[in-house]
């Protein structure tokens, strides 16, 4: 299984403070359509039910 990125790891450490995806989006400089894509991912949903 491949590892999350450092943007994905900020994504889920975003995630749990509440910030809408958009926000995270902006904050990290990436399209929020990335974001809603990373959230299919196995590997992220994995480590975001952690």
């Amino acid at each position: 299984m491949e590892s999350l990125n450092a943007q994905q790891q900020q994504t889920l450490r975003l995630l749990v403070t509440g910030l809408l995806i958009e926000e995270i989006a902006e904050t990290l400089g990436v399209h929020h359509s990335t974001i809603w894509r990373w959230r299919q991912n196995p590997e992220f949903i994995a480590q975001w039910h952690q």
